[in-house]
């Protein structure tokens, strides 16, 4: 099941209590509709963009919790509770719009205190999990030791970007058929690319900035460590004595940004699509006339986008593999008789 909107992005077309009024309190209908609706998209771009990339959960953030690049969270919470027992350390409460983490443990009840506790932002504020590194592009041009990301995965570039002979380009008969410039990363036996490492955080505050770190000087560091460099947070791979952004099996940075990374066109497009779904599920003899007209013009898009009319500023599709068949006959002669 996909949880690409939040219901408060549906603010954006319809108002909060007439939204709460269609759906009468089950919100199954909503995530249902919108698994559709995202299946109605998919049906006319999937051939263009990488929707993997674009289209995924949009979930709570937990202190707890592993993340991918690219994911994006919101803030929430139980209220606090002035009657509450106790409250241990990094949990996290609503307080007057705000979410907040506890930074010191409260062993009996008391009204709140904003000395214990560390703001997080209000309620519902998005962050995201930037890129470590560029993603991964088969048309860019890589020197050895760059770094380059793709797929939940870091890699260091162990050959460098190869270039075509003359006689490579003039036997192909399209352009699509040219010798890549690049391997995939994950290409089996690819000698271009040779380190590689998962790629993931955890317990990490959204508002943790490099300066709340030790800044890290020469020395020694056991894998979990994080230190402060060249303006990013670090977190040792393993036990390690290099420097941070040398190694990538023994540093990977790591970061919260503030903000949503999802397409701002595509949000309003689901949004579009759910919303007509929804009303269709919930009184097909009453769907209004502006529903109908942000579902038709959502269509419209969505078919332009297909025909190459309109392009979308997500991820394009790159080959998975970059295998081809290549001729053994000689060049193509036009002067012989």
């Amino acid at each position: 099941m996909l949880y690409y909107l939040t219901k408060l992005d549906y603010k954006r077309q319809i108002q909060t209590k007439l939204f709460d009024e269609i759906l009468g309190g089950d919100d199954s209908i909503r995530i249902d509709n919108e698994q559709a609706a995202y299946e109605e998209i998919q049906g006319y771009i999937t051939s263009r963009y990488d929707l993997s990339a674009e289209f995924r959960d949009t979930v709570k953030f937990s202190f707890v919790d592993t993340y991918y690049a690219g994911q994006l969270v919101y803030l929430d919470a139980t209220p606090y509770s002035a009657t509450a027992p106790s409250y241990a350390l990094n949990e996290m409460v609503l307080q007057a719009g705000n979410v907040y983490y506890c930074k010191t443990a409260i062993a009996a009840p008391e009204a709140f205190n904003a000395a214990k506790w560390t703001l997080l932002g209000p309620q519902f504020k998005l962050f995201y999990i930037p890129l470590p590194y560029d993603r991964f592009d088969i048309d860019n041009y890589y020197y050895v030791n760059d770094k380059t990301f793709w797929r939940d995965y870091n890699y260091l570039c162990a050959q460098e970007t190869r270039t075509r002979t003359h006689q490579q380009e003039i036997q192909s008969n399209r352009t699509e058929d040219l010798l890549p410039l690049n391997d995939f990363p994950t290409t089996r036996n690819t000698q271009q690319w040779k380190s590689k490492t998962a790629y993931s955080l955890s317990g990490l505050w959204p508002v943790a900035v490099p300066a709340d770190f030790t800044a890290w000087a020469a020395g020694s560091f056991n894998q979990g460590d994080r230190r402060s460099h060249t303006n990013k947070i670090w977190e040792a791979l393993k036990t390690t004595t290099a420097e941070p952004g040398t190694d990538i099996t023994a540093w990977k940075p790591i970061a919260w940004n503030a903000g949503d990374n999802r397409n701002s066109k595509m949000v309003d497009i689901m949004i579009s699509v759910s919303l007509y779904l929804i009303h269709r599920t919930c009184a097909p003899r009453n769907i209004p006339e502006k529903v109908k007209i942000e579902y038709d013009n959502a269509i419209l898009y969505l078919e332009n986008v297909m025909n190459g009319k309109i392009n979308l500023r997500i991820e394009e599709i790159q080959p998975d593999q970059n295998v081809r068949f290549y001729g053994g006959s000689e060049p193509k002669r036009i002067n012989r008789w």
